[in-house]
């Protein structure tokens, strides 16, 4: 027997039951028609209608507005075939307002399992709907502030795997509506091959819980086929039960030129930090706090330090003394506000004490804190070097001045020398025969005659001496001529026979009269110096004028003697002092053959 009664489909004993349930309950038969209905659905009936009163057996589309019969029809038909069908409508209420319906047909069916009645129900959820509304609104508002400040929005949807994007999103890559699919997988294909790791592990910490939210730099290609850099950043909304995640929101936004900025500061930071590692000084920064913020290479190499360094204080470095000076000469650049040259010295990685040549200069404060740099250069050997020169030079000075006091003194010798032995005992015999012939009337004549070849004698000898202090002959005649006469000076005292012999193979201008003096005085040493020194016999003195060359030769068979192991004489000395004043060479071997090549 069907436990259905088609005069009392509901019991009386439910009908109280049912009444007092928070929902519209319609039974209507395979005919469509209404064989019972709750309170719930008579008073929903009433807010809608008129006609709040539904009898049983009317048919149930009767009850409908006229936009919802056609619709309504064609969902009863699938439901008598089997199907159960839930959705949402809205209904317009007599107050002008508007309610909507959660609505859900199902069927009951018999023993044999045909279906024999439908069952509809009916819930009012305008309430989850205003909210829902009100919820959309405010993810409207804020989705279009943060799109206002240059940035996408997104959702994802774990459980579906779709992700929303909106507008602005694909506008910011320069995609159109039509171009830019909300699946995730081809949002997946526009990330750069190099950045998809990372935004995969972003995904993985989701899955497994690990982040709720995240913010990552990555490159997606626009629809120019180039990579835009973008800032995104995400918040997790809802995890299920098991906590996987379900609802993910987050914005993107464009930093290209940020990045395009930070990669110039990038390149530019090694550009400076290339050159000054390259840079042949040393450089570094420091804060008034005398810390180190950067060295370069050949700082480091100096004091055979490495990068750690950085960040620490010159006091770490140097003994406390050598600090004090370096900082009193870091306050000077603060104080003074202009760059400063300096000598420092500092403590080497030996201990050695190195002499720095420092330029300190003030730089922009960072965070309140007054910067400085400074460029050194250890001129360490340099001083020494210095020094060593300057100890030759002064040694070369007093060795010259003493040269010049010899042969000062020699020339003095000598003219005294000259006078005594040769002028004063001409001019003694002269001033004897004239003495005699004053004190003899009668031999007054003869005596004078006597005397004459004295007086005659001791003037030869004065313009012998006159013409070697100074050889005015130079003024006067050539150089060949004054050479000619220092050999017939030197033949003249017999001891040694000197040769001359001359060449001008086509000499076009003069020779300058500062090196015709140097020549003839070389001459003339030498030839002194053969006499005296050499007990040689025969002598020759060589001179030949190119046209750009001077050569002087004086050669003799005397014994000789080893510059190199004796040494020089006061003689020799000035000649070669002469002969190097003037940037010329001279060849002085132990043949005694002197050889004066002059360039001019």
């Amino acid at each position: 027997m069907n436990k259905f009664s088609d005069q009392h489909p509901i019991l009386p004993a439910w009908q109280e039951l049912l009444d007092a349930c928070q929902a519209g309950l319609f039974l209507i038969d395979r005919d469509f028609n209404i064989r019972w209905v709750n309170e719930y659905a008579r008073r929903f009936r009433g807010r809608t209608c008129n006609e709040a009163e539904i009898e049983p057996g009317v048919p149930f589309i009767s009850i409908l507005p006229d936009a919802r019969v056609q619709e309504v029809e064609l969902v009863l038909q699938r439901v008598i075939n089997g199907e159960t069908i839930s959705y949402h409508v809205p209904y317009k209420c007599l107050d002008e307002s508007v309610a909507w319906v959660s609505v859900s047909y199902s069927t009951i069916r018999d023993d044999a399992g045909d279906v024999v009645f439908i069952c509809i129900t009916l819930f009012d959820i305008s309430d989850l709907k205003r909210n829902e509304l009100a919820v959309h609104e405010s993810e409207q508002r804020w989705k279009s502030a943060l799109e206002g400040a240059g940035n996408g929005v997104w959702e994802h949807n774990f459980q579906t795997g779709r992700t929303f994007f909106s507008s602005y999103y694909k506008k910011m890559l320069g995609y159109n509506e039509s171009e830019f699919s909300d699946l995730r997988k081809s949002w997946q294909n526009i990330i750069h091959p190099d950045d998809r790791k990372l935004v995969e592990s972003i995904d993985h910490s989701y899955q497994t819980g690990k982040i709720d939210n995240h913010a990552i730099e990555y490159r997606l290609k626009n629809s120019q086929g180039g990579y835009t850099w973008v800032l995104d950043t995400g918040m997790l909304l809802e995890r299920d039960d098991n906590g996987r995640p379900i609802r993910l929101i987050g914005t993107t936004k464009d930093i290209s030129l940020r990045k395009e900025a930070q990669e110039q500061l990038l390149a530019s930071e090694e550009r400076f930090i290339s050159f000054m590692d390259h840079s042949p000084t040393m450089t570094w920064i420091m804060d008034e706090h005398h810390v180190y913020h950067y060295i370069n290479e050949v700082y480091k190499k100096t004091f055979n330090i490495t990068n750690e360094v950085v960040g620490r204080s010159l006091y770490d470095l140097f003994p406390k003394e050598m600090c004090e000076v370096f900082v009193r000469n870091n306050m000077r650049v603060w104080e003074e506000g202009r760059a400063l040259e300096v000598q420092e010295y500092a403590q080497g990685p030996n201990g050695e004490v190195l002499t720095l040549q420092i330029f300190k200069f003030p730089l922009k404060t960072e965070n309140g804190v007054r910067m400085l740099g400074g460029v050194g250069l250890d001129i360490t050997d340099k001083v020494m070097t210095e020094k060593i020169l300057a100890e030759e030079r002064e040694r070369n000075k007093r060795a010259l001045i003493q040269g010049i006091i010899d042969a000062q003194e020699k020339e003095r010798d000598e003219l005294a020398y000259a006078l005594h032995e040769n002028v004063n005992q001409v001019l003694t015999s002269a001033k004897l025969m004239l003495e005699f012939a004053a004190e003899k009337p009668e031999l007054g004549h003869e005596f004078v005659q006597r005397s004459l070849p004295y007086i005659s004698e001791a003037i030869t000898e004065l313009r012998s001496l006159s013409h070697g202090l100074r050889p005015a002959t130079l003024n006067d005649i050539s150089l060949e001529a004054a050479i000619v006469e220092a050999v017939q000076a030197a033949n003249n005292k017999g001891k040694v026979r000197v040769a001359y012999s001359y060449k001008n193979t086509g000499m076009r201008r003069q020779v300058p009269a500062d090196i015709q003096l140097v020549l003839l005085r070389t001459a003339q040493e030498q030839l002194s110096n053969t006499i005296k020194h050499a007990a040689a016999k025969n002598a020759e003195v060589y001179l030949q004028l190119d046209d750009e060359l001077v050569t002087l030769e004086v050669r003799d068979n005397g014994r000789g003697f080893d510059t190199r192991a004796q040494g020089h004489g006061v003689g020799l000395n000035n000649i070669i002092n002469r002969v190097e004043f003037h940037k010329r060479k001279m060849d002085h071997r132990k043949q005694t053959r002197r050889r004066l090549p002059v360039t001019y």
